[in-house]
């Protein structure tokens, strides 16, 4: 039967979005979804008004969803990830009858899928990320009351199983991602408690290491990294407090790398050591990072860690890409740059806690 009950964290309020896409044809739960190679979002599995092996693929282009071939079996609660080769692999789950072993993989390109090697362990309610090996990790899941702390990665070049070091302990519905840093990240998950733990797992090592806790649980929530190296967990269930809303996110990565621009608008970044006056400095909004979330009170300029002149940056849109820059000042002879300096570096936060860094070169000016 199948048994599902009713970090240097930082957390985000009070942000709402409104998506409206086309719906669903017909409601289900206990699905998975993953974007294929084509660029499509899957919908897999799950349980309609019965167990279901239906999949659906949505394009975000034509807003339209489309029925694709089926997988060979109903599969409630199974674990999916999408391998470097744009294929998306569906392992475990629940059938209706029995929790599975057996896993299938599905060729967007093909509309076609093909069984995979089963699975060292039947289960349902794990979860699944793909490593930058590009070998398919499964943890976690339960089997008729038994909670597992299994790991193991599936080789879709080989097709075979690897059973990997357990999990510090066994917890079900949790989420995992790979992080920027190659490390795969599980986040939430049931083991007798609703868990606040972020588990890190070193696929070079075999090791895995606890990270720091949420601040609420995010039982049954998938996990997601964006640019910048952040997890983002959203929602999910938070224990006695019931369904959460809360999104937090986790760094797993070092300082996010910022583009600066000094002295904006010249090419050779003149400076003149002895000079009395302010050096402009300006943090630079991108595709991967909203310069508008800086904590000016906290950055840092030059050898000589000099604060912004006036205790607090303003925002412009200095190099005309409709986004907002962040422009700060700093005190020349606070700066600490001297003759032969050729590169000159910022330190600081976001206001969200984030470390930050940037580098610019310069000109300096000695007689």
């Amino acid at each position: 039967m199948s048994i599902l009950p009713a970090v240097g964290y930082s957390p985000i309020y009070c942000i709402t979005y409104a998506f409206v896409y086309r719906s669903l044809s017909d409601p289900r739960y206990g699905h998975v979804s993953a974007t294929g190679g084509d660029g499509r979002i899957y919908v897999i599995g799950g349980k309609t008004s019965a167990y279901t092996n239906t999949v659906v693929a949505y394009d975000t282009d034509t807003d339209m969803w489309a029925p694709v071939t089926g997988m060979g079996t109903p599969r409630f609660a199974p674990s999916v990830a999408t391998g470097a080769d744009g294929k998306i692999y569906v392992i475990g789950g629940f059938d209706g009858t029995s929790v599975l072993a057996t896993g299938e993989v599905y060729d967007p390109a093909a509309n076609s899928w093909s069984p995979i090697a089963d699975a060292p362990l039947a289960f349902e309610a794990g979860t699944a990320a793909t490593g930058p090996d590009g070998r398919i990790y499964i943890m976690g899941g339960i089997n008729d009351g038994t909670l597992y702390d299994q790991a193991h990665a599936y080789d879709p070049a080989t097709d075979t199983w690897t059973t990997l070091a357990s999990m510090p302990f066994a917890q079900y519905g949790p989420g995992a991602v790979t992080g920027a840093d190659g490390h795969i990240y599980v986040t939430g998950g049931y083991r007798g408690f609703y868990s606040k733990q972020l588990l890190i797992y070193d696929i070079v090592a075999n090791t895995w290491t606890e990270g720091p806790s949420s601040a609420e649980s995010h039982y049954t929530s998938q996990a997601v990294l964006v640019p910048g190296g952040k997890i983002v967990v959203a929602g999910g269930h938070n224990g006695g407090a019931g369904p959460t809303r809360t999104t937090e996110t986790y760094q797993t990565i070092g300082p996010i790398t910022v583009d600066i621009d000094i002295k904006p608008g010249s090419d050779k970044n003149p400076i003149n050591p002895k000079s009395r006056g302010l050096i402009p400095v300006v943090i630079l909004t991108t595709g991967d990072f909203d310069a508008t979330t800086v904590d000016a009170s906290t950055v840092t300029f030059g050898p000589g860690r000099a604060l912004e002149a006036h205790g607090k940056g303003h925002l412009e849109d200095v190099d005309g890409d409709e986004f907002l820059d962040m422009v700060l000042h700093f005190r020349t002879q606070e700066t600490g740059i001297s003759c032969g300096d050729t590169e000159v570096s910022l330190e600081g936060k976001t206001t969200g806690g984030e470390d930050i860094e940037g580098s610019d070169s310069v000109s300096v000016k000695c007689r």
